[in-house]
């Protein structure tokens, strides 16, 4: 349903960039999609399918990747990705809507990037970020260090999504020439002034088109043409996900306006799993017929193509490195009344996609590379009998793409991914949350709380700010006042949130700390022998309502210290042996507030310990000197 509502939006996005020629110039999209083999992939934002982290204030959708797939059938190399100017000149000539993007070319620009990122990291909001980032251009234009750009976007984020930003993605473009003085990032070489001077040129056409489809500019419903007796300007998502059975009603809007050509995907359900779509791949074994392919084109190499071999190549790869994948089975019944097996590739895990081209790069194959998305054709052997033994893989509209190196010199390989505190805690704490909550309970959910803060590295004082906000969250969830809202769920939590968030800033929900306990911190009491400082531990524990005692201070985590600096229900306590060290707690607080670790010595007449060992004594005494050193409070 995700991707037909995209398609959806896609329409009326055109509808509203070239009202009523619009058909005209999404046909001639499409057809040059499907001619050059280009897989485009977009970011679909809609309040009706899922939430993140905050209901955009419209509907819309953003151009994130192209992938130009070549293969042999085009008479090129292996596929590969567009860089960031061909993506933004694509986008151009069609009107596609692409992210806004800044581009600097001087190392002070940078710094100053990531400084501000920085500085922002725990508070940026989407008005914030762009007015730091905007800020950066201007200063380094009037400086002269060199040339910064800004490529402006159809849909400009602080007013189509609104001011909750999830991050800013970072791209180094490489020149071809990199011997430069170390001032440029881009290099200082005639690739890098063809590179300036192209982005100078995608800043001033982002700016025409921008004038010419502004962010005022609404769809028009009087002047969209009907398109097979469908009047895209009258569609809202909204509208229909307020009716029953939201999927057939986006169905039925995408029949009448495909007609004749609409092809109808759904769960592909095989006779011998009598029926049972959810478990179709598992029948249709596709590691299995990877593995034949593999097996039957060395015996005979001219029976499949390389794309198709290049996909079972891929398909056992990811079996050898036991990567968590799911193979989402599809049928696809096309408009002259066959049918076509479609197979989804879902990597379940972000890290899995580093592992798997680290392989690569150490197998030295030039197999294919990974991308979400990923799906091919399973094309029967016997068109009259496609079983799991008889269904063999060749590649699908939507292609792969291939990791030879030599393919590859201009490739952007380098990404960083840098979030913003606000979105992480709404979408990974409080909307992920919600499952560990309502199964285990609030002291797991704050568990968890602590450990995503303590996992981001988060100051003190975020931690603060937000541990009463989680507690509050949880109280809310296990008793929601409004009864005309659904039960908060991590699809549908956000209209939740929003009233909770009010409710919060007007002093409900701001709840107590449990239990009598005023002492929050970490205590660690040190000695020679852990017997004799037992009984003196556990009626310190026991007076200050202490909420755990670790008995290996090499084991304290940073989720540790984040949790035992909150007032609810006492501190931490450990019983630490001299010799075991100091270097660990060190450590921990060097990012962590060292006035909440306290440290008792307890025996100082090390001259009267019996030691068999005088070097062990004299180790003994080097590490209380660095016990008493520690920086505490």
């Amino acid at each position: 349903v995700v991707s037909r509502a995209g398609e959806i939006v896609l329409m009326r996005h055109f509808a509203r960039c070239f009202g009523a020629g619009w058909r005209e110039e999404y046909d001639r999209c499409s057809a040059f999609v499907s001619e050059n083999r280009i897989t485009c992939s977009f970011e679909v934002v809609t309040s009706v399918l899922g939430h993140h982290g905050a209901l955009p204030e419209r509907d819309y959708l953003i151009l994130i990747a192209a992938a130009d797939r070549g293969g042999s059938r085009a008479g090129r190399a292996r596929g590969r990705f567009y860089s960031t100017n061909e993506l933004v000149r694509f986008a151009h000539e069609f009107r596609l809507p692409h992210n806004d993007a800044w581009m600097f070319s001087s190392s002070a620009a940078c710094e100053s990037l990531f400084q501000s990122y920085d500085d922002l990291r725990e508070t940026g909001t989407a008005a914030r970020v762009i007015k730091e980032l905007n800020r950066i251009v201007s200063d380094d234009d009037d400086a002269g260090r060199g040339r910064c750009a800004k490529v402006a976007s159809l849909y400009p984020h602080d007013i189509f999504q609104g001011d909750i930003l999830e991050g800013i993605v970072v791209r180094f473009v490489p020149c071809a020439d990199s011997s430069d003085d170390g001032n440029a990032v881009a290099g200082g070489c005639d690739a890098r002034r063809d590179s300036l001077r192209e982005m100078d040129s995608l800043c001033a056409r982002s700016n025409e088109i921008l004038r010419m489809v502004p962010p005022s500019a609404t769809l028009d419903e009087n002047s969209t043409t009907p398109v097979e007796n469908l009047d895209i300007g009258a569609v809202d998502l909204r509208a229909l996900a307020a009716m029953n059975d939201f999927e057939q009603q986006v169905e039925n809007v995408l029949r009448r306006f495909h007609g004749s050509n609409f092809r109808k995907i759904q769960r592909w359900a095989d006779p011998s799993c009598d029926g049972d779509t959810a478990n179709a791949a598992i029948c249709i074994n596709i590691v299995e017929i990877a593995e034949r392919i593999l097996s039957l084109s060395s015996a005979e190499p001219v029976l499949y193509d390389q794309e198709t071999l290049d996909i079972a190549q891929l398909v056992q790869t990811i079996d050898y490195l036991k990567i968590a994948v799911s193979y989402k089975v599809l049928t696809e019944e096309t408009p002259e009344g066959g049918a076509r097996i479609l197979c989804i590739l879902h990597i379940h895990h972000d890290s899995s996609f580093p592992k798997y081209n680290a392989y690569l790069k150490r197998a030295k194959t030039g197999g294919m590379m990974l991308f979400r998305g990923f799906s091919f054709e399973l094309v029967p052997s016997n068109d009259d009998d496609c079983d799991a033994n008889n269904c063999e893989t060749t590649t699908e509209e939507n292609g792969s793409l291939g990791g030879d190196e030599s393919n590859h010199a201009d490739e952007e390989k380098l990404m960083l991914k840098m979030k913003f505190l606000p979105y992480m805690v709404r979408t990974f704490i409080c909307r992920n949350g919600l499952s560990i909550l309502q199964g285990s309970g609030v002291a797991a959910f704050e568990k968890y709380a602590v450990s995503q803060l303590s996992k981001w590295h988060v100051s003190d004082a975020a931690v603060r700010k937000f541990m009463p906000f989680f507690r509050g969250w949880a109280k809310y969830c296990s008793s929601p006042p409004n009864s005309s809202l659904p039960p908060p769920s991590g699809q549908m939590y956000l209209h939740h949130y929003n009233e909770y968030h009010e409710l919060f800033a007007n002093g409900e929900y701001q709840t107590s700390p449990l239990g009598g306990s005023s002492f929050y911190g970490l205590i660690v009491v040190v000695g020679i022998n852990k017997n004799d400082i037992e009984a003196l531990s556990l009626g310190i524990s026991q007076e200050l309502s202490c909420s755990k005692i670790v008995r290996d201070v090499n084991q304290i985590t940073d989720a540790d210290v984040v949790m035992s600096m909150q007032r609810s229900g006492g501190g931490l306590l450990c019983i630490a042996k001299i010799e075991e060290g100091f270097g660990h707690l060190r450590r921990l607080f060097k990012e962590n507030n060292h006035e909440a670790l306290q440290i008792i010595l307890v025996g100082s007449g090390l001259e009267d310990m019996p030691v068999a060992n005088d070097n062990r004594l004299k180790r003994i005494k080097g590490m209380t000197n660095g016990w008493r050193n520690m920086k505490c409070n």
